[in-house]
């Protein structure tokens, strides 16, 4: 699943199968919530989970 993009401007890949648990960080207002509701999204979507 792709999760964003690196300092490079490459695509950041995550794999749930390989990652059982997540840690979003970030300061207040940033965007956690809406990043995590974008990933849960992707996955059902995908099927990736």
């Amino acid at each position: 699943m792709i999760i964003g993009t690196t300092e490079d401007g490459l695509l950041a890949q995550c794999s749930l199968e390989d990652s059982l648990h997540t840690l979003v960080t970030g300061e207040t207002r940033s965007g956690k919530s809406v990043t995590t509701y974008a990933i849960l999204a992707q996955a059902r979507v995908t099927r990736d989970c």
